[in-house]
């Protein structure tokens, strides 16, 4: 084969110059010098992904300290409920008065959502204190107390601090405008 002869000397003479093999001499090439890394950015101006990630940033702070603002609000009006309905009952001088003041002060925080309700006695009255709450704590628990108590003379001291403690967690949670 004629060509296969040629192909072979092909590569055998190239062969030697791809390990340097020529028999020549080789000279010095360019001076190298080490790499030198490029300065790393500055931080101004900021990258957008930054400035979106320090508004989020912003706009989450900001909804946080309004949300604690009303927490901080919230519990302070319940603070001020609180001692207001305390002062109210401490100023009574046996059980009876005790719930005719706690059972005044819930007609007072009724009012203010409901004012037709006011008028209301006996059982509409203890229906309306329950509003939604299942367990019916004033029609068939110890805040039903509160539209017969007051009349009564033969109240329990217990049964009175059940009442009244009720009361004033009903209170509380309607002048709170938890329920309307």
């Amino acid at each position: 084969m004629p060509g296969a002869g040629h192909a072979r000397g092909w590569r055998y003479r190239f062969a030697g110059h791809a390990f340097g093999q020529t028999g020549r001499v080789m000279t010095a090439g360019p001076q190298l010098r080490d790499i030198h890394l490029p300065a790393e950015p500055g931080w101004w101006p900021p990258t957008l992904v930054a400035l979106l990630l320090l508004a989020i940033a912003l706009v989450v702070l900001v909804a946080a300290l309004a949300w604690l603002g009303q927490r901080v609000r919230r519990w302070r009006e319940v603070r001020r409920l609180a001692r207001f309905f305390d002062d109210e009952v401490a100023v009574a001088r046996n059980d009876g008065e005790r719930l005719q003041r706690a059972s005044s002060c819930l007609r007072r925080a009724v009012a203010r959502t409901r004012s037709e309700a006011v008028a209301l006695t006996g059982e509409a009255w203890l229906a309306v204190l329950d509003g939604d709450d299942r367990s019916h704590p004033f029609t068939r628990g110890p805040g039903r107390l509160l539209a017969e108590g007051p009349f009564r003379g033969d109240v329990a001291p217990g049964e009175a601090d059940a009442a009244v403690l009720l009361a004033r967690a009903r209170f509380i949670r309607l002048g709170a405008g938890h329920d309307a």
